[in-house]
């Protein structure tokens, strides 16, 4: 009678000692799983350049002055971001898919002894797929995705000594291209989290045709945004 007891005691503590650490395993390796919102603020340098080509015939020259064939502008302003996503875990793997909306105003300006350009970025919406490793309540991931913003630009370039005779190239509307990201989020607790994230994203390009005064021309200009964020995001 003892000797069965002291069987199915053992056999009792067998089992306590297998589901309790499997209990902890279960518990450590879906920490990041499921739905999340979050905000962000953060920083955003961007770059563009507007190349001007198609001059076609035209003597591209007056009175020692060009319109040159490509701008450079760049401009940072402070940006906030909305995000929501979803994450799935498999052991230390976590992944998922991930939207954020961000709210910018990057104003360039540059200007030429024959130019002037401006060129502006209004705001971002990004769709992106994640992949991070997890150790513990860290989590380390990179992102790619695509991104839609909304911009504009404007060129005035004038090598003529008659300023009626030339025209501005001016564009608006939606822009698009490809965004990659690598991050990190850090647990304060089981449902909120702190994250630090660094982007960049290509965006172009829009297109416009003006006359320098000599005759016309296109304007292209291509966006590229680099930003560094950080927030908070609460996970249900």
């Amino acid at each position: 009678m003892r000797f069965t007891s002291l069987l199915s005691a053992t056999a009792l503590v067998s089992s306590l000692g297998f589901l309790v650490p499997q209990a902890a395993i279960a518990q450590s390796t879906d920490q990041w799983a499921g739905p999340y919102i979050g905000g962000e603020i953060g920083g955003d340098a961007a770059l563009d350049v507007i190349k001007l080509s198609d001059f076609g015939t035209q003597t591209n020259n007056f009175s020692g002055l060009s319109s040159p064939s490509q701008i450079n502008l760049s401009a940072s302003s402070t940006s906030f971001s909305v995000v929501g996503g979803f994450n799935k875990q498999s052991g230390n793997f976590v992944y998922g898919l991930e939207a954020d909306g961000t709210v910018t105003y990057a104003n360039a300006n540059a200007a030429g002894s024959a130019y002037t350009a401006n060129s502006r970025l209004y705001g971002l919406l990004t769709l992106r797929s994640r992949l991070g490793l997890a150790s513990g309540g860290t989590l380390v991931y990179g992102a790619l995705g695509v991104s839609a913003g909304y911009g504009s630009f404007d060129v005035r370039t004038q090598i003529t000594s008659s300023p009626n005779s030339t025209q501005n190239a001016t564009a608006a509307g939606a822009i698009f291209g490809p965004t990659a990201a690598v991050g990190v989020e850090q647990k304060l607790n089981d449902n909120i989290s702190l994250t630090a994230e660094g982007s960049v994203t290509s965006l172009g390009a829009l297109a416009a045709n003006g006359d320098n005064g000599k005759g016309p021309y296109k304007a292209t200009d291509s966006k590229t945004d680099f930003a560094l964020r950080g927030g908070l995001k609460y996970h249900f």
